[in-house]
């Protein structure tokens, strides 16, 4: 009858209704921990950027250095103290057991 099959029709509307809300509240739960994880990770960097801000420069141009060279020994020479200026050069050579390189 009619009013079966509309029964029938709105009861599985109904559960599809609480599925979808369900994964839309279980992708919000997830989105919001992820912002708050990324937001302590950031204000984290930034008590140690703050407290020694020449060091976190310096540790984040080596560690970006690493990433994006990773088969590469890098050195970084820095200016004597005094000069005016800084000029960092890369010496590159392949890792390895070249035994001095």
């Amino acid at each position: 009858s009619a009013v079966a099959e509309s029964s029938r029709i709105l009861s599985r509307a109904r559960g599809e209704a609480g599925r979808l809300r369900a994964e839309a509240q279980g992708y919000s739960q997830t989105r919001v921990s992820r912002a708050r994880g990324e937001s302590a990770r950031f204000l984290s960097v930034l008590a140690e950027y703050r407290r020694q801000p020449v060091v976190f420069q310096q540790r984040l141009l080596r560690d970006t250095f690493e990433s994006v060279l990773p088969n590469v020994r890098t050195y970084i020479l820095d200016s004597q103290p005094g000069d005016p200026t800084t000029n960092l050069r890369i010496i590159e050579s392949e890792r390895g057991g070249d035994g001095g390189n």
